[in-house]
């Protein structure tokens, strides 16, 4: 019994990024369905490109932004169509950028590193929904909109009341007059 709980506190502690980690680690070794056709776009290899070769070739210097925010408005617009592993591959895809807005949100985070990546993630999956697909700079957009999301539930923590322990609070006032001790 002992081995079944430890086994279901790791699980339980898996961060929603780690998740997101293992599976674009699933994607970005196939050329399956999560493919991107890299003859679609300048300065890419003419084949298909699995989503781990795809994010090595947009993070290199020598890409151009043009068509970093090609390749993005095409990510984007297949998971809003099909969601799924196009999703996945998404927050893979913009994974080094996540885990840079969910370090500096957990670190001032007063509550659990799970909660506070959740956040950030959840904001970067609203941002897939709605960012604009015409203007430049699409990622940028995209993470932004993550760390805004994390921002916000940093500072909703912060203004929260502090909970106070039923012992150690304020003790209510007695109802004859009589002081409590």
């Amino acid at each position: 019994m002992a081995a079944v709980r430890g086994v279901r506190a790791v699980r339980y502690r898996r961060l929603p990024l780690d998740l997101i980690r293992e599976e674009f680690a699933r994607l970005a070794g196939e050329t399956g369905p999560s493919a991107v056709n890299g003859a679609a776009f300048a300065h890419l290899p003419d084949r298909m490109l699995g989503p781990g070769e795809l994010r090595g070739l947009l993070l290199r210097p020598e890409c151009p932004p043009a068509v970093r925010d090609a390749v993005w408005a095409h990510l984007v617009a297949r998971a809003r169509v099909e969601g799924g592993c196009w999703t996945v591959g998404c927050a893979g895809m913009a994974l080094p950028a996540l885990v840079r807005v969910t370090v500096w949100v957990a670190a001032r985070y007063p509550g659990d590193v799970q909660d506070a990546e959740a956040e950030v993630l959840a904001g970067f999956f609203a941002g897939l929904a709605t960012v604009d697909l015409g203007r430049a700079h699409v990622l940028l957009r995209l993470v932004w909109a993550a760390r805004r999301a994390g921002f916000a539930a940093l500072t909703e923590a912060l203004d929260a009341p502090v909970p106070v322990a039923p012992r150690f609070g304020p003790a209510p006032p007695a109802r004859d007059g009589a002081i409590r001790t």
